[in-house]
């Protein structure tokens, strides 16, 4: 594991304790999604069951075009179901409409991308304080939060660089903090690891499990790249629209009463004691 991975991994003391979330973040039932009419008409959903609990990494697995994608988009709100009832976080989607599906989205989901979609004019620490931009925060207090996140996730160095000047891996993580740092419920993540070397992959899938799974959040993650298949705790398989079938891979839910530390303040928290610890 890489000195960031080790770092990430040691524990603090809790700063605060409360029941976790019990049942699923994520519930489908029946979910169809239809594209086009007529003899162009394609099915890229086909009644498709699903729940994505808390405290676990959920990857959804299939070949290309099997509708992985799609089923991520209608989870996160981007696209509508033609058919069946999509809940997240306790809330039916069907329900939400407009601006307030937006700031539903905003404030509870967080999402990391196969191609990182940061701005190009923006540095580092810009483009990880974009979600906090665009809840209202004053510029300089975002891009200070967005810094601390940047700087635990092992890119602070580079706050300041242009998307252009940073590695493969460095925009991974700095779309990492970017997801994190209005602290969502769910993250949604597709093809995290498809354009990094192994040895990457591997750091970026141990940050985004450490970060992002916890008693009142939980991870979906598309991805073709079955090196990372042990960070998951479910591996849901898709084909032609459907879930065919679901394994579990025991790596232990968390119950009970637990730390629910905010995860910026955790890994921010991480970051400082480990710095101590080296000094």
């Amino acid at each position: 594991m890489s000195q960031t991975g080790t770092q990430l991994e040691r524990r603090i003391t809790p700063t605060g304790r409360r029941q976790a979330s019990t049942g699923a973040a994520v519930v489908c039932r029946g979910v169809t999604k239809t594209f086009g009419d007529g003899e162009t008409q394609v099915h890229a959903l086909r009644g498709v069951d699903l729940e994505a609990p808390y405290g676990e990494m959920s990857l959804l697995v299939g070949p290309s075009g099997c509708g992985k994608t799609t089923l991520l988009s209608v989870l996160a709100g981007i696209l509508e179901p033609t058919d069946g009832s999509v809940t997240v976080l306790g809330q039916p989607l069907n329900e939400l409409r407009g601006q307030e599906l937006v700031r539903f989205r905003g404030q509870n989901i967080g999402f990391i991308f196969q191609q990182y979609n940061l701005l190009p004019a923006l540095t580092a620490a810009e483009n990880a304080a974009i979600p906090l931009l665009i809840q209202g925060w004053p510029r300089r207090k975002a891009v200070a939060r967005a810094k601390e996140l940047l700087d635990a996730v092992g890119v602070g160095a580079r706050a300041h660089a242009l998307p252009s000047q940073l590695s493969g891996g460095q925009q991974q993580r700095v779309a990492i903090a970017r997801a994190l740092v209005h602290e969502p419920r769910l993250i949604i993540c597709d093809e995290p690891t498809s354009a990094l070397d192994g040895d990457t992959g591997h750091v970026i899938m141990e940050i985004i499990r450490r970060v992002g799974v916890g008693p009142d959040r939980a991870v979906i993650v598309v991805t073709h790249d079955n090196r990372v298949f042990e960070f998951g705790d479910r591996i849901i398989h898709m084909n032609d629209g459907r879930i065919v079938r679901t394994e579990t891979n025991g790596l232990g839910e968390t119950k009970g009463s637990v730390d629910t530390t905010p995860v910026s303040e955790t890994l921010i928290e991480e970051a400082k004691q480990s710095r101590g610890s080296l000094s």
